[in-house]
């Protein structure tokens, strides 16, 4: 049975030194593979939250070009290009843009973010009563081994800064839940999560599964009390966001992908038959999500130029495996229940959409909204596994997006140089 605490988490200076060495490894790992994938930001595809958090420091809501230009996923009306994305991963860059205007580079802030991630999963983890030597797995997994990599790397691009924004949101918030059980303060976590991506709003059900359950609260009417404070504060996130909706689309309900948004050809041709959600797209999505593997893809005339990653992703089943150890987990049953709906609910929304994150290299993007619960899950079941097929899946996990994202670009070009290397060597010879 797991036991909740509410005491506090022992700090960086007190943990364990393999602990700490692991927390630099995995940061060194990520900053030295991630900036070398920094040239996708203004010159490539520039990052729409510059755009708006500069349209904040003018005092206005609509992006401040009257152009569409590179970027995509934007929404015109009333004469004015507006950003469909929720506000706060812009509000994250409104003191950066304000320094650095249009020239910020969205990469090293996320990797700031993912520092304290790494942090705050850690106290977590430590908060769940998970054996110290699982605790490093873990942290690779999650952030190595998925698709939060891939976020990282990519996170020049708007929709991808939002993921990297809404699991720091989603960890303060389970940190916090675990913890302490300040509930309006596990509301604005939460908010900042909603208000980055809004499915976060699934993750409500666990957390109020683990605050109902906490042994701070022995009275109903104390849980009650802290639900209460839960809700209110994430209800102001809410309320921010629908008036942020009127403001830019004229109706609280309307983000802009209903009537506005201009977007790629085959979505659009997607959005024109069946709309944002339909029974339709569950069959791509669920192969993509469950069943897909790695692929790699060659083009015409002659199908021998070089490859490029199926940009649709590839499946959770095959990219990130150590997930399926969540099913193990046996934790208190209100917490199993809460995670098990929180996520469950998140995926059925995800598979019904008429987009499945493309384009990705590696993974499915779109699992971020509920992976952080989800590795909860996955922290308790690995303690009731073989630690042969756990470490294994995680290290295989880890391995293949190395393959994808720092291999695979520079293998065909190596490869190419060698024959031309050789050709000279052997005309020399002869």
């Amino acid at each position: 049975m797991l036991s909740i605490t509410g005491s506090k988490v022992q700090g960086w200076r007190r943990l364990a030194p393999y602990q700490q060495t692991w927390f630099l490894v995995l940061l060194g790992l990520l900053i030295i593979e991630t900036f070398s994938f920094i040239g996708f930001g203004p010159g490539g595809v520039p990052n729409i939250h510059v755009f708006q958090a500069l349209a904040f420091l003018q005092g206005h809501v609509y992006l401040p070009f009257s152009q569409k230009g590179l970027n995509f996923d934007i929404a015109l009306t009333n004469g004015h290009y507006q950003c469909p994305f929720p506000p706060f991963p812009a509000a994250v860059l409104v003191p950066f843009v304000a320094i650095f205007g249009t020239s910020t580079h969205v990469v090293p802030i996320s990797l700031v973010l993912t520092a304290l991630n790494v942090f705050v999963l850690t106290r977590l983890l430590r908060k769940l009563n998970v054996a110290s030597r699982f605790i490093p797995w873990i942290l690779a997994a999650f952030f190595l081994g998925s698709p939060y990599w891939g976020v990282v790397r990519g996170s020049e691009i708007g929709a991808y800064f939002s993921h990297v924004v809404a699991v720091t949101g989603i960890l303060l918030a389970l940190n916090e839940a675990f913890g302490t059980a300040r509930g309006s303060l596990v509301g604005v976590f939460l908010g900042m999560a909603f208000l980055s991506r809004q499915l976060s709003l699934y993750t409500a059900i666990v957390l109020s599964a683990i605050l109902w359950q906490h042994p701070r609260f022995i009275t109903n009417k104390k849980r009650f009390g802290s639900l209460l404070l839960f809700f209110g504060s994430f209800s102001i996130a809410v309320a921010i966001y629908l008036i942020f909706n009127w403001l830019r689309f004229d109706h609280p309900f309307d983000t802009g992908y209903s009537k506005w948004l201009e977007t790629d050809f085959f979505m659009a041709e997607r959005q024109k038959h069946y709309g944002h959600f339909h029974p339709a797209y569950f069959f791509h999505n669920f192969v993509y999500m469950f069943i897909q593997g790695f692929h790699l893809e060659f083009s015409l005339p002659m199908y021998l130029d070089k490859p490029h990653i199926d940009p649709f992703g590839t499946s959770l089943t095959f990219a990130s495996p150590f997930i399926f150890f969540a099913f193990l987990a046996r934790p208190r049953r209100l917490l199993l229940w809460g995670a098990w709906s929180s996520i469950t609910l998140c995926l059925l929304h995800v598979l019904f959409y008429y987009g499945n994150g493309w384009v990705q290299e590696n993974g499915i993007r779109y699992a971020l909204d509920f992976l952080p619960v989800l590795m909860v899950l996955v922290a308790l079941g690995i303690q009731n596994a073989e630690s042969k097929l756990w470490k294994a899946a995680i290290a295989y996990s880890i391995g293949l997006n190395l393959l994808a994202f720092s291999l695979i670009p520079h293998i065909y070009d190596l490869y190419m140089a060698a024959l031309r290397w050789g050709k000279r060597i052997w005309l020399y010879l002869v």
